[in-house]
This record gives C-alpha cells, sequence and structure tokens, in this order.
C-alpha cells in the first residue's frame, strides 16, 4: 500500500528512455532498502506465566525464535504475552512446554494483524 512519485528536476533527454527507467527503479528501490517492507499477519496473542528463575531460559528461546514480547507482567509470577502466527501456535506450545517440563498453561488472548518485518532478501519471496 505506498505509492512512490519520482520527480525529476532536469528536462533532458540525455539518459534515454531505458536510462530514466533504471534512474526511476533505482530510486524506488534504495527507498525501499532504507525504510524497509513489511508483511501484515493475523497473529493470535499467548499469554502464559514463568517462575523467576526460569524467564531468562524462556526469554532466550523467544529471541532465537525470533518470537516478540508484547508484554510481561512483573507479579508473583513472570506473565509473558507473545504474538504467534494463527496457523503456527503448536510449535511454541510444544517447545515451551518442553523447556518448562509441562508447567505452563497458555492462555489466548485476542488475535490481531501485526506487521511483520521483511528481510531484505526475501521481498519477491513474501
Amino acid at each position: 500500500n505506498v505509492t512512490v512519485v519520482v520527480t525529476r528536476y532536469f528536462g533532458g533527454i540525455k539518459l534515454g528512455a531505458g536510462g530514466l527507467i533504471r534512474a526511476y527503479s533505482n530510486s524506488v528501490t534504495n527507498v525501499v532498502e532504507k525504510v524497509g517492507v513489511i508483511k501484515r499477519v493475523l497473529q493470535q496473542e499467548l499469554i502464559f506465566s514463568v517462575p523467576y528463575n526460569r524467564f531468562d531460559e524462556v526469554d532466550h528461546y523467544l529471541k532465537q525464535q525470533k518470537i516478540f514480547i508484547a508484554n510481561t507482567e512483573y507479579g508473583v509470577d513472570v506473565k509473558i504475552h507473545i504474538f504467534v502466527n494463527d496457523d503456527q501456535q503448536a510449535k511454541p506450545k510444544e517447545d515451551l512446554t518442553n523447556l518448562l517440563a509441562g508447567q505452563v498453561t497458555f492462555t489466548n488472548g485476542e488475535k490481531r494483524y501485526n506487521e511483520i518485518p521483511v528481510e531484505a532478501n526475501n521481498y519477491h519471496e513474501q
């Protein structure tokens, strides 16, 4: 959902049609690389609690899996809110259950579309 306007201040024809097309497309490519590209993905919020002494393990796992912690609440235990792709909930649940030796219960929160950055070398694969 982006519109790009390239303004040309020089009215000459030195570049020719091919040169102008390359110049315009390079301008757009440079902007996209600088700004970045995102995709909107329907994700399910998963809420679970862990004891304080297990938080670092869970945090490490989530970072490895590139799962963003949306919210952390500190009470008797640490309550963690994460979002995972709606159709890919099973693996994080299974991995966290194994990591915490079955001592975890998940609650589903809201579903929402989140913006996920697309890696520069995968623009056309997304």
